[in-house]
C-alpha cells in the first residue's frame, strides 16, 4: 500500500505507538497511540497510494457506494440529518446561495441533496476521476483533486463537509489545516468517521484477534486497508487545537441499518451491537463540528 515511514508514530498527534497491534489482518496492522488513543495503520501508505486506490474502478464499484447512489430518498434523509447537526453551529437559513464544499463528494448525490433542501451552491472534491465526471454532469462544481490541491478560489466557505473521508487521508494535520484555510472566520468543518470505541468495532477487534482474522472477508470489510487511521475523541480534539479550530461538537451517532449494504444476518448482528452502543454512549459513527474562530 505504499512506503513505510522512518519512524512509526501516530498520524494524528505524532505520539508513540504501542508495539502490539489492535488489529492485524495479514500484513495490515493498526497500532494504538499511547498519547491520544487513536489507531494508525502501519506500514503507512503514501498519499499517492491512497489516491490511486480511490481512483480505481474497483473502489468506484464498491457495494457501499453503489447502495448510496441507488437510493436517493435515503440520501435525502441522511443529508437532512447531517445538516440538522450542522445547524447547531450555523444558521441554516443563512446558507442559501452560499458555496458549501463536500470533500470526497463521489458522484455528487449528497451535496446535490443539500442544494435542493437548503439552497446552497454545491461544490465537490474527489480524487476519483470517474466519480467527479458524473458529479459534474449532474450539476456539481466538482474538481478531481485532493483538498491540498483544490483551486485557489475555493476560499471563504461557510461550511465544509468531510463524511467518511478523514479515515482515508494520508496526512490528517495537513488536511485539517487545509480546511481551516478554506473557511471564512466562523465557518465550520463537519467530519464523520468510524468510532472504534463502539461495540461494533471492539467486538470486531477481539474476534479478529481470536480467529487470526479468518475468514478474511468480514474483517477486511470492517477494517478495510484504505482506512489508515481511526480517531479517538482525544485525537480529534488535539488535532483541532493544533490546526486552530474550536471544537463546537464532538459526539457519536448510530448508523441506520437501511444505509448498510450487507446481508440479513450481518444486519441483525450490527443492529444488536448498536443497541449496546446506545447504552454506552459510544455509537458506531463519531462526528465533529470544528469551527474556525470568528475573531
Amino acid at each position: 500500500m505504499g512506503g513505510i515511514p522512518a519512524k512509526e508514530s501516530c498520524a494524528i498527534c505524532s505520539g508513540e505507538l504501542l508495539a502490539g497491534p489492535a488489529v492485524q489482518i495479514e500484513d495490515f496492522r493498526l497500532l494504538i497511540c499511547q498519547v491520544c488513543g487513536s489507531w494508525t495503520a502501519v506500514p503507512r501508505p503514501t498519499a499517492l497510494a491512497q489516491h490511486s486506490f480511490h481512483d480505481s474502478d474497483a473502489y468506484f464499484d464498491h457495494p457501499y457506494l453503489e447502495h448510496r447512489r441507488a437510493n436517493p430518498a435515503l440520501g435525502d434523509r441522511r443529508c437532512a440529518a447531517i445538516f440538522g447537526r450542522i445547524g447547531r453551529a450555523l444558521n441554516l437559513a443563512e446558507l442559501g446561495g452560499q458555496r458549501i464544499m463536500d470533500i470526497g463528494c463521489d458522484t455528487g448525490e449528497f451535496i446535490l441533496s443539500a442544494a435542493r433542501q437548503f439552497g446552497i451552491q454545491p461544490v465537490g472534491l474527489d480524487v476519483a476521476r470517474r466519480a467527479v465526471e458524473r458529479a459534474q454532469a449532474a450539476g456539481v462544481e466538482a474538481y478531481h483533486c485532493s483538498l491540498e490541491d483544490a483551486p485557489s478560489h475555493l476560499t471563504g466557505l461557510a461550511a465544509i463537509t468531510a463524511i467518511d473521508v478523514i479515515e482515508h487521508v494520508a496526512d490528517p494535520q495537513s488536511f485539517f489545516r487545509g480546511a481551516y484555510a478554506r473557511l471564512r472566520p466562523g465557518g465550520v468543518v463537519y467530519a464523520e468517521t468510524p468510532n472504534v470505541d463502539s461495540w461494533v468495532y471492539q467486538v470486531g477487534r477481539r474476534l479478529c484477534g481470536w480467529t487470526g482474522s479468518r475468514p478474511l472477508a468480514p474483517f477486511q470489510r470492517l477494517f478495510p486497508q484504505e482506512h489508515i487511521q481511526y480517531f479517538s475523541k482525544r485525537g480529534i480534539a488535539s488535532l483541532a487545537d493544533a490546526c486552530g479550530f474550536d471544537v463546537a461538537y464532538l459526539e457519536s451517532r448510530i448508523l441506520p441499518l437501511e444505509e448498510i449494504a450487507v446481508g440479513r444476518l450481518t444486519r441483525l448482528a450490527l443492529g444488536a451491537l448498536q443497541g449496546l452502543d446506545s447504552l454506552t454512549g459510544e455509537k458506531v459513527l463519531r462526528w465533529a463540528i470544528l469551527k474556525r474562530p470568528a475573531g
